[in-house]
């Protein structure tokens, strides 16, 4: 009896060749000054260091985009593209969560996130509150 892969290879090979992209990303660079503050506070609390012009930054235009995984105001790709709704560029927890994600380079969700304060789910629901969000955050501010 002969076992064969058949399509499995060529399936295999262009779904890597074409990795998810949202729809209507628009590319965006340099990223704001702020987000060099940002990255180093990531950087410091996971141990991890990593330059941070290696992330080719994306804006999605509106408040949420489509993902595999339902609605998103943010979402890390890997290596190293990170796609942030147009109203929450600003959104200093949201964009940590995904810078995150890269100088981990997995798209889940290990304790650390914790650790650095950006466990929150980042999923574009009606029921959660950016207040609620910011209320746990015990991060120290942030000085431009």
């Amino acid at each position: 009896m002969k076992h064969g892969l058949g399509a499995t290879p060529l399936l295999l090979a262009a779904c890597l060749a074409h990795p998810f992209e949202p729809a209507g990303a628009r590319p965006f660079s340099p990223p704001p000054p702020l987000y060099a503050v940002w990255w180093q506070r990531m950087e410091t609390c996971a141990q991890i260091t990593a330059p941070l012009d290696r992330i080719e930054w994306y804006e999605m235009p509106g408040d949420q985009f489509a993902t595999p995984d339902g609605p998103r105001w943010g979402w890390w790709g890997p290596p190293h593209a990170i796609y942030i709704a147009t109203t929450h560029l600003s959104d200093e927890r949201l964009v940590e969560h995904e810078m995150l994600h890269d100088l981990l380079q997995t798209g889940s969700h290990p304790v650390v996130f914790q650790t650095c304060g950006v466990q929150e789910p980042v999923t574009a629901s009606r029921g959660l509150l950016r207040m609620d969000v910011q209320r746990h955050d015990r991060r120290p501010p942030v000085q431009p």
